[in-house]
């Protein structure tokens, strides 16, 4: 998803618009019909974003994506999201602990909902996956004379809920996830003043990870 941060965190004024390419592996026990299964989708999504407000992000995505599951060979399909992201805090530490600069810590909450679709194996499967996270930041911007303008780390708690449909030859199946709560963490570079690369993680039963690379203008 978007990692567009809030007007005044790039230099030369404000950044309303965002886009971007992201991939991730999500990875996760679920059941199936009552048996375990391992869910693993790979996704490539382009996305834009828009701030209507400084502290406010919403973001529409549409891509690609790859199904696997123990039920044989599925075909690729197109899987769209729509995301909104609420930058709540930010406060600088003028004389922080350790080192010179100062650093900024910051609260932020984000919301996501994405649609996909796949066919093959023992079934097509029709999906909706609902995930939501509070997220702790710690920033720093080094020094003018360096390529990288802002790095910012983050980590928090997270919700995420999958509700899918495997339709059968003679019957269909419920798909849902086996653990709902984990977390959230990651890691955003900002380069130039108005571009950034983003890598992230999340465990929800299993190791899911993915990168984004966005242009804010």
């Amino acid at each position: 998803s978007s990692t567009a941060p809030k007007d005044g965190d790039f230099f030369g004024g404000s950044h309303r618009w965002s886009f971007g390419v992201f991939m991730d592996h999500d990875q996760r026990p679920v059941t199936i019909a009552g048996q375990k299964d391992t869910w693993q989708n790979d996704r490539i999504m382009a996305f834009v974003g828009y701030d209507p407000l400084s502290w406010i992000t919403v973001q529409a995505g549409a891509g690609s994506s790859s199904l696997n599951l123990d039920d044989g060979s599925r075909d690729n399909n197109t899987e769209w999201q729509l995301a909104l992201r609420l930058r709540l805090l930010e406060y600088m530490i003028v004389n922080p602990p350790v080192g010179a600069e100062p650093y900024w810590l910051g609260i932020e909450a984000m919301g996501r909902y994405d649609h996909g679709q796949s066919g093959g194996g023992l079934g097509d499967i029709d999906w909706n996956q609902y995930d939501a996270a509070l997220t702790f930041h710690l920033s720093t911007r080094p020094e003018r004379g360096s390529a990288v303008d802002k790095i910012d780390i983050f980590v928090g708690p997270g919700v995420s809920m999958l509700d899918g449909t495997r339709k059968g030859f003679l019957s269909n199946s419920d798909i849902s996830e086996d653990q709902a709560f984990g977390f959230v963490g990651g890691l955003v570079f900002t380069l130039g003043g108005n571009f950034t690369i983003g890598l992230n993680v999340a465990d929800f039963g299993d190791l899911s990870y993915g990168g984004e690379v966005a242009f804010h203008f």
